[in-house]
């Protein structure tokens, strides 16, 4: 299986951080964890803004101008994220009760250090963590409020790679 280490440059891992943790920070205001797939797939297409932003204070009158360079920058922005054929891509992240069965059934068959070494590991460990609820359990799905299903399931799954009972990230 191909390393997640020592990919991009310090930089690019630095960003790449960066991101992660301004997720993290506002991870119960927006729960969905696209921004990281958005800085590279906009980095991937050499995206530039080169419409300056339009700031409309309170009370101030919106003009034609200003309503239309608002509207070409949104269409820029999202003309970036297109794919080439068209689509815009996304990813799946609702659902928080697909990972951890299979981590169980790959610990149940013994495959479990050849399928989920030390990266895979902290990347599962760092996905649980970041959509933990704020009362410390997990939802069916990333909006979704705590449920004793879906808070097992995290725990059993933390616990089959490698955190033990009182060693999780925020007391998970």
């Amino acid at each position: 299986m191909p390393s997640m280490l020592g990919g991009g440059t310090p930089e690019e891992r630095a960003q790449v951080e960066e991101v992660r943790q301004n997720f993290y920070k506002n991870r119960y205001q927006v729960k969905p964890s696209g921004d990281l797939w958005r800085m590279q797939f906009l980095k991937e297409k050499n995206f530039k803004p080169k419409i300056p932003a339009v700031k409309i204070e309170e009370g101030e009158e919106i003009t034609y101008d200003k309503a239309t360079s608002a509207l070409r920058r949104a269409v820029h922005f999202w003309s970036a994220l297109q794919a080439s054929d068209g689509h815009w891509p996304a990813e799946n992240a609702g659902p928080l009760f697909f990972l951890p069965p299979l981590v169980m059934c790959v610990y149940i068959t013994g495959h479990l250090d050849t399928v989920f070494p030390a990266e895979y590991r902290k990347e599962i460990l760092r996905c649980i963590y970041y959509h933990q609820n704020e009362d410390g359990g997990w939802g069916l799905h990333i909006e979704g409020h705590s449920t004793m299903f879906c808070t097992v399931l995290s725990y059993i799954c933390m616990r089959r790679v490698g955190v033990g009972p009182d060693a999780g990230q925020d007391n998970a």
